[in-house]
């Protein structure tokens, strides 16, 4: 009779769990939580033990087991309680207690299942994570594509159609599958539109550039433009590139904050709020309530803070 042999090789789903023993892990963080056996499609203690079978994990050794399971503290008071030295290192401390009580240690991890991946476990999962890098490049390369040519849906539909078939997709409750693009393309609709005063000495080639590193960081959901800065990049500005950046996207987003309520019809009067520790140039802004078309530009152009401005706003409804 032939077997039929699981192809988990098909599942990323199979892959991320594997990847996780890269470093030694506790089985039972995975077999205990309802998320992995569904997007495994199955119990993720079968996939444990069909990588055991395959060779591609294996329990970790005693002196393993004993560092995953106590910290040094514990150590040292069972060393205490043989009436050993608690210097040295913690696997010194290990191989001192496993010396002297080899059984006992046994026993003391008894039933813990800790794996780790073997080499030819090793040797797969950096070679589909290399596969897995080339694509979310590729992927970057369509998105800056389309941010050139301002097609704005089509590079926010594309992260999305990304973000939908990872096992863990970012962001909570966000429905990567039936993703509205709708505030992705407005707010893109503002980076790529003005210039807040607060980036007005940054020269027009390098707030080009910061344009689109600026979207490539809304749209992927990251807080740094070092992945799509050239690396020269300099702002001559008081503050580096990363916060530049988050002033074009604090801008656009205060402009959206400001049109959606005008369209309200309701909101009239809207009042800056402040960090605790915003400059005292900022905090004056706090002390009076404005009308939506006489608010002030935010980020604040006259802010000093080395973070740049983190006012908001906020409506005041009366």
């Amino acid at each position: 009779m032939n077997v039929i042999r699981y192809n988990w090789e098909n599942s990323e789903a199979h892959w991320v769990l594997l990847s996780k023993f890269v470093c030694q892990r506790n089985q039972e963080e995975f077999i205990s939580a309802d998320i992995w056996n569904r997007v495994l499609d199955e119990q993720a203690l079968h996939a444990i033990e069909r990588f055991v079978d395959e060779g591609l994990i294996a329990l970790v050794g005693l002196e393993r087991m004993l560092d995953y399971k106590y910290p040094v503290n514990e150590l040292k008071n069972m060393l205490k309680q043989y009436g050993l030295s608690v210097a040295g290192r913690k696997a010194d401390l290990i191989n001192r207690l496993i010396f002297t009580d080899v059984s006992g240690m046994k026993n003391n991890v008894a039933g813990l299942k800790v794996y780790e991946c073997t080499q030819a476990g090793k040797d797969l999962v950096e070679g589909h994570l290399f596969r897995k890098k080339e694509e979310r490049i590729l992927v970057e390369k369509q998105v800056e594509g389309f941010l050139k040519m301002r097609q704005f849906n089509d590079a926010s539909l594309t992260v999305a159609a990304y973000e939908a078939k990872q096992v863990f997709s970012r962001g909570v409750g966000i429905d990567w599958k039936q993703y509205n693009a709708a505030r992705d393309i407005e707010t893109l609709n503002y980076i790529y539109k003005d210039k807040p005063r607060i980036l007005a000495n940054l020269p027009y080639d390098k707030f080009e550039e910061l344009r689109k590193c600026t979207a490539m960081m809304m749209l992927w959901g990251t807080n740094t433009t070092d992945k799509w800065l050239s690396i020269d990049f300099e702002t001559g500005l008081s503050f580096d590139a990363d916060t530049a950046s988050r002033m074009l996207l604090f801008y656009a987003l205060h402009k959206l904050d400001i049109e959606e309520y005008r369209k309200s019809g309701i909101v009239e009067m809207v009042e800056i709020l402040t960090t605790s520790d915003s400059c005292n140039t900022c905090k004056k802004l706090a002390k009076k309530k404005y009308r939506l078309s006489e608010a002030p530009e935010l980020p604040y152009e006259h802010c000093t803070h080395e973070m740049g401005c983190r006012c908001t706003i906020a409506p005041v409804i009366e």
